[in-house]
């Protein structure tokens, strides 16, 4: 699960950053299209492990696939607003599941360590 939440959050972080980067409409298209897809395909994969992180990171995947066709949103302050909230969100999203994914860890070592000490 590391690498989907890794994914997830260093996309999130990238989207955020491109908002202020001059790519032109065509390349802020592209960038939405191909990012959005990543996130919503890995998000979606993801909510059996971490439910709304999940959830949250698909969700926000195909926002930003539709965001890609709306005009205002391709540059200027939409493009800037609509990547800097939905990167900042998604950067969220994949890092608390790395988060939920140690605590998952420890609890299952936890488990793991009692069942083996009654066996003892």
């Amino acid at each position: 699960m590391n690498w989907k939440a890794w994914t997830v959050g260093i996309l999130g972080l990238w989207l955020a950053l491109a908002g202020f980067l001059a790519l032109g409409q065509s390349g802020n298209l592209w960038d939405d299209v191909i990012v959005g897809t990543v996130v919503a395909v890995v998000g979606f994969m993801m909510i059996g492990e971490t439910p709304w992180q999940g959830w949250l990171s698909g969700l926000l995947g195909l926002w930003v696939i539709i965001a890609a066709f709306i005009p205002t949103l391709l540059a200027g302050s939409g493009l800037v607003w609509n990547n800097l909230l939905a990167g900042f969100l998604i950067a969220a999203a994949g890092f608390a599941a790395l988060g939920a994914g140690a605590q998952e860890g420890k609890s299952s070592a936890k488990m793991h360590e009692s069942a083996h000490s009654d066996c003892h």
